[in-house]
């Protein structure tokens, strides 16, 4: 079974979580693609999958609505390019995942707690720049609840 977990941030990533052949959750991650069609293209090789968990967007008080409608485009593309794949989808507030796993709200945080739940992947965020790979993995398995 495979679960894959979405951060669709401005560096958001994607993770696809697996038992590993030693009996444990392994999990790999990668940056969103740069446009829709690379997305689309991507999405038929993480399959087989039982369903994909992904992050509601979070519009900050007082956030343009220029950035408003860009990250409201950027999920909708995300939604419907998971739907054409057949992939499920189930949303999660960021303040749920974040608190269900005792993720502290700076991005440093959510690095280190991906770090300790899948030691042997924790180079694919390593750099201060991946936290989006570290939150993706962690919405992956804030998912392995709805199994």
């Amino acid at each position: 079974m495979r679960l894959l977990g979405i951060d669709p941030g401005r560096r958001g990533a994607i993770a696809a979580l697996e038992r590993g052949d030693c009996g444990g959750w392994r999990v790999s991650t990668q940056d969103l693609p740069a446009s829709v069609a690379e997305l689309q293209d991507l999405l038929p090789t993480l399959t087989p999958v039982a369903f994909a968990v992904l992050e509601k967007p979070f519009y900050p008080p007082g956030i343009g609505i220029r950035s408003a409608t860009v990250i409201a485009e950027a999920y909708g593309a995300l939604t419907a390019s998971l739907f054409a794949a057949g992939i499920p989808v189930r949303e999660v507030r960021p303040v749920d995942w974040k608190r269900a796993l005792n993720v502290p709200r700076d991005k440093a945080g959510a690095r280190q707690q991906a770090s300790m739940l899948f030691p042997l992947d924790a180079e694919q965020w390593s750099r201060a720049k991946d936290d989006g790979r570290a939150e993706a993995a962690l919405i992956a398995w804030f998912g392995m609840r709805w199994v």
